[in-house]
């Protein structure tokens, strides 16, 4: 199953009139009930949420991927502060 992407282009502009182009790229899928994501930033922080908006996992990224095990099937978001990403586990 090819991974759900969402790329996320904004332009911020500094009180110093500076602008700053920030460009992510948060990929998931998920396999036999594990999340893998890629596209994190080492040393942020990123969270998974189920519908009801509940988080299921929190953490700092480690590295540009994680895989973490999804509690139960259902639509889980995805999001590292930065982009949001909604994935479906049927397990």
């Amino acid at each position: 199953m090819p991974p759900n992407e969402v790329t996320v282009k904004a332009t911020f502009t500094q009180s110093t009139g500076v602008e700053t182009q920030y460009i992510a790229s948060l990929q998931a899928y998920t396999r036999d009930g594990v999340l893998h994501v890629t596209g994190l930033t080492p040393g942020e922080s990123w969270r998974v949420y189920n519908m009801p908006g509940m988080i299921v996992y929190q953490g700092i990224a480690v590295d540009e991927s994680a895989k973490i095990p999804l509690p139960s099937c259902g639509v889980y978001i995805v999001t590292d502060g930065k982009a949001v990403l909604k994935i479906i586990n049927t397990r």
